[in-house]
């Protein structure tokens, strides 16, 4: 469940996953747009309206950004086809693209956040076709096939694909070992951005520190290896291991770091 006080925004995306509800009630079946892994954990953990069941979809295994999908549980069922639109994106030029360039261009054709979905960079792919993959709503193909051509000075072409064609995300990941006091969620946030436990313990109080895509507000909250954490404006990081004590009984830890 959600811990800490619940903002305006939150409040608004639950309010609205509340309306998706009843509108699949009505007419079958209702989706949201793309939301957060923050987003959709809470969206989860809301209570759902009788008859009403949700799931989650990117159109491929291990996306991140997902759309909540209502189904009146005696309607039927939605396909992801109908609910995913996915491009490969060919660079015709000699520049290789990164994430930045390509999510920088998709706005600046004029497309929200919200109704784009993951965007992959494709390994080792330097300059040259195929250089990423992204999803998007299925109402916006027309926009986008006409809008999208370019990101900066590089040409860009489209290919349309099914969602789950989509290249499986391969996050990097850097790791290293600490040592902390106690598996304590402002221990593990302090050794994982190198803050003092009193800077992380200030972080969680500002409900700026998630667990598991759920915010957390309790410094004292114990961990378990595999624990996913993300605090605003410093990244992501998973608790990898936790190995014995120090000769200071301190737990050593390995923690990755998502670059």
């Amino acid at each position: 469940m959600y811990n800490g006080n619940m903002s305006d925004d939150d409040k608004i995306l639950l309010a609205h996953m509340d309306d998706l509800g009843r509108r699949a009630l009505r007419e079958g079946w209702a989706a949201s747009k793309f939301l957060t892994p923050e987003q959709a954990a809470q969206a989860g953990s809301h209570a759902l309206l009788s008859g009403v069941e949700l799931r989650f979809t990117g159109g491929f295994h291990g996306a991140e950004r997902t759309r909540a999908v209502f189904v009146n549980s005696d309607w039927g069922s939605v396909s992801d086809d109908e609910l995913i639109l996915a491009f490969y994106i060919e660079n015709l030029s000699e520049r290789p693209l990164g994430h930045r360039d390509i999510l920088g261009a998709l706005m600046a054709a004029g497309l929200q956040r919200e109704a784009l979905g993951d965007v992959i960079i494709l390994a080792d792919s330097g300059a040259g076709p195929r250089c990423a993959a992204f999803a998007c709503l299925p109402e916006l193909e027309r926009y986008i096939t006409s809008n999208f051509e370019r990101a900066g000075h590089a040409s860009l072409t489209l290919e349309k694909i099914a969602p789950d064609a989509m290249p499986e995300r391969r996050d990097k990941i850097e790791y290293k070992t600490d040592t902390v006091a106690s598996l304590r969620l402002d221990s593990v946030v302090g050794a994982a951005w190198d803050l003092s436990r009193s800077d992380a313990a200030e972080l969680i109080a500002r409900g700026a520190v998630s667990v598991g895509h759920i915010q957390c507000a309790r410094p004292d909250r114990l961990l378990e290896p595999g624990a996913l954490i993300s605090a605003r404006g410093h990244g992501r990081a998973v608790l990898a291991e936790v190995g014995g004590l120090s000769r200071k009984d301190r737990v050593f830890i390995k923690i990755g770091k998502y670059v």
